[in-house]
């Protein structure tokens, strides 16, 4: 009895696992990846063969299995397979996100020597604007300086030249 619930459970689990893999191979941008997910896809549909097979021959009326030594052995040799899989696919994924993290660090750290570069040029302006404000209001005086030099000369040659009249 525990060994047809824990069969049925199985397939139940596997069901909703081939489900989490269709979805996991939709999200996958990379061919290459998503390849590696389709042939998991496929050993898990074997998988749940295999299950639904050995689920059958537990609820038939015979005693003795049909397949049940040879079904056994290629779930353990496929399970093996899938497991390498899986892994090598992580392993895969997790590389594939570590460069593109490099990658991104990199661009974050040229990105900040950028953003820095700006910022001294931007003080470097703003201090060239500063001077250039100082130097401007300088020439104003000055020219103001001349105007009343020339207002104050016109004047007084207006004035010398009445007293002359």
């Amino acid at each position: 009895m525990i060994t047809r619930l824990l069969v049925a459970l199985g397939t139940t689990i596997m069901l909703y696992s081939l489900i989490l893999c269709v979805r996991i191979i939709g999200s996958i941008a990379y061919e290459r990846i998503k390849n590696s997910w389709r042939f998991l896809f496929a050993l898990e549909c074997f998988f749940l063969l295999g299950y639904a097979v050995y689920l059958f021959e537990l609820f038939s009326a015979q005693k003795k299995l049909i397949f049940g030594e040879f079904l056994v052995a290629a779930i353990f040799f496929f399970g093996a397979i899938f497991v390498m899989v899986v892994m090598k696919g992580s392993f895969d994924m997790i590389r594939d996100l570590n460069n593109k993290t490099e990658k991104q660090e990199e661009l974050n750290k040229n990105l900040l020597e950028k953003k820095e570069q700006l910022e001294t040029a931007d003080a470097e302006l703003e201090e060239t604007k500063k001077q250039l404000e100082r130097k401007n209001k300088e020439l104003e005086e000055t020219l103001e300086g001349f105007y009343l030099l020339k207002t104050h000369a016109t004047d007084e040659a207006k004035t010398k030249k009445r007293k002359r009249s």
